[in-house]
């Protein structure tokens, strides 16, 4: 005979002992067996939700990849919605003592340093990824958006516009630069802007807020879509 024609080992290993069991439990054989099937399917619902868990998942890859500092940095990601900042902030470290060129680590490390209202050390982690990796939109992105919670809305402006060059279609950009200019009356070009946003509004493309949008139209079509 072929080699595939062979029976499948699992499946003689099924058969055999479904044999054993029919010959020392009688008709008591099958409430055995469906019992065995309903505990086993139980261990597999927990696993499965156990690994639908982002969070279990990185924590559990982190702890068996310490030396790997994407690890990190992912798990990360995840622990700031559970609350944890400060675990966060420690693994963020991690991941740049491992990797200390690693631009998107301290441009995240500062949104979670952000977040935590500690905004000056934020700014220095977004200034870092931007020098490690002028070409990184969203650390210009982010630099732009922790200068404009400082006021200092110059420099938010020019952070902006360099995320701009680098990705227009970055989300939420464009609406926060635009938003930002208007806090200074920056009015060169302001109206091709804003007639550049609502029709990305329009397209149903993630440029700007709700609130931008409705500070900036009067056009119902685009107020629905915010």
């Amino acid at each position: 005979a072929r080699a595939n024609d062979k029976p499948a080992p699992l499946a003689g290993l099924v058969v055999a002992v479904l044999a054993v069991l029919w010959l020392r439990l009688g008709r008591w054989t099958w409430p055995v067996v469906a019992a065995w099937v309903l505990a086993l399917g139980t261990v597999t619902v927990v696993r499965n939700r156990d690994y639908r868990s982002a969070l279990a998942i990185w924590e559990d890859t982190a702890a068996k990849a310490p030396a790997n500092p994407r690890a990190h940095n992912n798990l990360v990601t995840e622990l700031i919605p559970a609350g944890r900042l400060d675990e966060a902030l420690a693994h963020y470290d991690k991941a740049i003592a491992l990797k200390p060129d690693y631009a998107e680590a301290w441009s995240n490390k500062g949104v979670t340093l952000q977040e935590a209202q500690r905004l000056d050390a934020a700014v220095s982690n977004y200034r870092k990824a931007t020098e490690l990796n002028p070409g990184y939109a969203k650390g210009w992105y982010n630099l732009g958006m922790v200068s404009d919670l400082l006021k200092k809305y110059d420099e938010a402006s020019a952070s902006f516009a360099r995320a701009i060059r680098l990705k227009p279609d970055l989300d939420l950009l464009i609406g926060q630069a635009v938003y930002t200019r208007l806090k200074v009356c920056d009015w060169e070009n302001f109206d091709s802007q804003i007639e550049n946003l609502l029709t990305q509004v329009k397209q149903g493309r993630v440029v700007a807020t709700p609130f931008t949008v409705l500070a900036m139209s009067r056009d119902e079509e685009v107020n629905a879509r915010a």
